[in-house]
């Protein structure tokens, strides 16, 4: 599997509670980094797996719709550490 690097953008989330309209109005969507495994890669949506195992079998999966995603990067593999 080929790993990736995502920037993407999500919502925000404000605090808990009552708040004035005028703080809400300041919060802006957050731009946020994702590296892991390429699942799949589709016109609709990335799924990027944090963890995989020697079957190929994958856990922690995200799905980013792909109109969130501003940049998508192939990242090369580091060569292996000797035993």
């Amino acid at each position: 599997m080929k790993m990736v690097k995502a920037t993407w953008i999500d919502s925000a989330f404000g605090r808990h509670g009552w708040e004035s309209k005028k703080h809400y109005a300041n919060i802006e969507p957050q731009t946020c980094t994702t590296v892991g495994f390429l699942v799949k890669r589709s016109a609709s949506k990335v799924i990027i797996a944090l963890n995989t195992d020697q079957h190929g079998d994958v856990a922690d999966c995200m799905v980013i719709p792909r109109k969130n995603i501003k940049k998508l990067e192939y990242l090369k593999p580091i060569v292996s550490i000797p035993k």
